[in-house]
């Protein structure tokens, strides 16, 4: 996961620990009054999405790995995660954001791969900056490529995890590249980052990041703090 100490401050570690509890209770009415209590706690829905969620989604990764979790238990505790930040996340879009700004972005995760979590509070991270935001999530190689191709986005954004190899984001990165038109950046991400040396180098990414801040950065925009973009569940 994204170790970032950003908005560390702001975190309440009973609240980190009642919403784990709430995703792996069988009992709706768990997580539902978990929920409640950070709105009476005045905690923003921004703040639960790009703070809160992350520490969780940190926390099971970690009970992934330790085998305090099965990968049931793993699967459904992201799923209810990405369910409430998809509740939480108001209807934006880039025009009603701001609608001058044109910048688009397309997020890809591969066919086979299922940190869909970190890619969702991304997407809602850069759409809440006025970006528009193509989520693609379980396609192909071919269905990537063919798509980017026929779209004019600013930035290309995949979130590879570390079960993926150097070599097949690579070749992806480089079939990308064949259909361009024109120079388009591409950045890497995911809980690839941190796992294989020389990265940027050896995938022929023009950026090895899991901040947003710095995807809007290559946008061509002002940027806000952005907190713990792509977590990393794994299982």
């Amino acid at each position: 996961a994204t170790r970032s100490d950003h908005g560390a401050s702001e975190l309440r570690d009973d609240l980190v620990e009642a919403l784990r509890t709430g995703i792996q209770s069988f009992d709706c009415d768990v997580l539902d009054n978990t929920l409640g209590e950070f709105h009476e706690q005045k905690i923003s829905s921004e703040t639960i999405i790009d703070t809160y969620i992350p520490a969780v989604a940190r926390l099971i990764g970690e009970a992934w790995c330790s085998d305090q979790m099965s990968f049931a238990e793993v699967t459904i505790g992201s799923a209810r995660l990405q369910a409430i930040v998809r509740d939480l996340a108001p209807n934006i879009s880039a025009d009603t954001v701001n609608p001058l700004n044109t910048a688009s972005v397309v997020i890809v995760v591969r066919d086979g791969e299922h940190h869909t979590l970190g890619a969702v509070i991304a997407a809602n991270q850069l759409r809440r900056n006025g970006i528009s935001v193509q989520l693609m999530i379980g396609a192909g190689d071919t269905e990537i490529v063919r798509t980017i191709a026929a779209k004019d986005f600013d930035v290309v954004a995949i979130s590879a995890s570390s079960g993926e190899t150097v070599s097949t984001v690579s070749a992806l990165i480089r079939s990308l590249r064949a259909t361009f038109d024109k120079e388009i950046p591409i950045a890497l991400g995911g809980s690839i980052v941190g796992m294989v040396d020389d990265l940027q180098a050896r995938t022929g990414a023009d950026i090895v990041t899991n901040e947003t801040s710095e995807i809007l950065q290559l946008c061509g925009l002002a940027t806000q703090p952005m907190h713990a973009a792509l977590p990393d569940v794994r299982g």
